[in-house]
């Protein structure tokens, strides 16, 4: 047939585009094309009309002809994207995977959202998906592209929608959405409110946020405002507010999954007798699942533990009944256990804190000889009192650190909390928590600048703000929890219950509100300690 075409012989049809003419035969046509089969067999006037003038580029409807009456063709860098038009006209799905197979091998960081753009507009469904996992995942890099400069604001906030965006902290998120912003304020600053809808303001640091308020020159009044409330949320959740922030509260998979909550020691009920639980365990949200990390290097409680350098540190506990001064590191990183100078002297129930890079060991019960506060000497290996030590003991301390020092709380049940706040060796008292509040058994965390302290016996969740030295009472958990807190995509999770309990509680400060978390932990435990690392 193909002969028969190149000597013109029995054609019944041309086709034309700009000065390409191709006389050929409609059978072959409807035959290879279901766009020309659905032509012929209608009664529009082309079904019968001895020519047909298509809007495909002149060059590649020559060699889609060729290509329908021989199957072959040579995809070059010239001829690709004509020939990805013509296919999506003529739904010739054959040579749309040739322009796939020649297509992919060029896909890169400074062509893939021009390449994403034209997959979705032609219905490249191997392309676009390559270019759209090309474009999450190394997300940092191409919005230094032209390519991303050149983002129509719909095709932004489509962008920057995608769950799949790998990030670790969605600043980078705003940061990218200013920057385009930037590249033509004039047009585009009117749009950035409706943008910055689709960006996760809730998993921005607060740091970060005031800094635009501070800082950005591209932002409307309206914008100030919106950011404005999105901080507002973030730092003082049970303020009253005006205005509303419709930013999304799902966290994106990149930083879910690079960051793990880390459950550390506590005993555990084993009729008739409570053991120790050497397990340290990670949840794998991917799995679904408690996986086991290491275990500790012998059984023992009692003992502080806080993160060192994206590793655990370990330092004293009991040990057949007695107060040890042992000091444990765990490398994340190398799954290796590493002895470190001992303490002063033996020392359990006690907490454990970093502040910049300087571990602190804080109060607990211990053997004479030790101090109420030790600080590790990473360049002479070995634990020192602090010259300026606390006002008084605390024998049972819950411990928050915080950038610049740490606060001290009293946990016992002896009176009402005593508590303490250092900078540069200097003590500070604190403001009474109200009402003579007890912290026996509560926990801690630093969140957005402010102290929160929850359960424990007298079932507390109270926030300290340090600018004012004041007190909040917030909404209390649903149940007793004794237990450990940690931040999770910001939100608190509380793990332990009242005595051996496997549950979870996460308190979200937007709204004021204590629910049970999606999973609970994999066994029975009280005093364990919850950490968020990255594994």
């Amino acid at each position: 047939m193909n002969t028969q075409r190149q000597n013109d012989q029995f054609t019944d049809v041309t086709l034309v585009s700009g000065d390409c003419r191709a006389k050929c035969h409609r059978s072959v046509l409807a035959a290879a094309s279901p766009y020309f089969q659905t032509m012929f067999l209608s009664d529009l006037p082309e079904s019968k009309s001895a020519t047909v003038t298509l809007k495909i580029n002149p060059a590649a409807l020559e060699l889609t002809v060729d290509y329908m009456y021989t199957a072959e063709i040579t995809a070059t860098a010239d001829n690709v994207q004509s020939l990805v038009e013509a296919c999506g006209i003529l739904l010739l799905n054959d040579l749309k995977s040739i322009c796939d197979q020649f297509t992919l091998p060029q896909l890169e960081i400074a062509n893939c959202i021009g390449m994403f753009r034209n997959a979705s507009l032609y219905g490249l469904q191997r392309i676009q998906e390559a270019a759209r996992r090309l474009m999450t995942a190394d997300f940092v890099s191409v919005v230094s592209t032209n390519g991303f400069m050149e983002l129509s604001s719909e095709e932004l906030v489509q962008y920057i929608s995608d769950d799949d965006v790998s990030v670790d902290s969605e600043d980078a998120v705003l940061e990218s959405v200013l920057k385009w912003v930037r590249h033509d304020p004039d047009e585009r600053k009117t749009a950035l409110v409706t943008i910055l809808e689709s960006v996760r303001l809730q998993f921005c640091t607060g740091i970060y946020l005031n800094k635009v308020l501070d800082s950005c020159d591209v932002l409307t009044p309206e914008t100030r405002s919106y950011l404005k409330v999105a901080l507002k949320l973030h730092v003082a959740p049970t303020s009253a507010l005006s205005g509303t922030c419709n930013s999304p509260t799902t966290a994106r998979f990149s930083y879910r999954m690079k960051r793990r909550v880390l459950v550390v020691g506590g005993t555990e009920m084993a009729t008739p007798v409570i053991r120790d639980n050497t397990e340290i365990r990670f949840w794998h949200e991917g799995r679904r699942s408690w996986e086991v990390l290491t275990h500790l290097k012998q059984s023992y409680s009692g003992f502080g533990v806080c993160m060192l350098d994206n590793g655990l540190l370990l330092t004293g506990g009991r040990h057949g009944g007695l107060p040890a001064k042992c000091c444990w590191k765990f490398d994340m990183q190398h799954n290796t256990w590493t002895e470190l100078p001992p303490l002063n002297g033996g020392r359990t129930d006690h907490s454990c804190v970093v502040v910049g890079s300087v571990a602190f060991v804080v109060g607990g019960r211990y053997s004479s000889g030790s101090y109420c506060v030790e600080s590790l000497d990473h360049n002479q290996r070995q634990w020192s009192p602090v010259p300026n030590q606390m006002p008084e003991s605390v024998y049972t301390p819950l411990v928050v650190g915080c950038e610049k020092g740490f606060y001290v709380f009293d946990n016992s049940e002896r009176h009402p909390s005593t508590q303490f706040f250092t900078i540069a060796g200097e003590w500070q008292v604190l403001a009474d928590i109200p009402n003579n509040t007890k912290c026996n058994g509560a926990t801690g965390v630093m969140l957005n600048g402010y102290v929160y302290l929850l359960g424990g016996m007298t079932n507390m969740c109270m926030r300290y703000e340090p600018t004012t030295d004041c007190w909040t009472k917030l909404g209390v958990p649903t149940a007793v929890m004794i237990g450990s807190a940690v931040v999770w995509h910001g939100r608190v999770l509380l793990v332990g219950g009242n005595g051996y309990s496997s549950d979870i509680r996460q308190y979200d400060p937007v709204t004021d509100h204590w629910s049970l978390w999606e999973m609970q932990l994999w066994k029975t435990l009280s005093g364990a300690s919850v950490f968020s690392v990255d594994i």
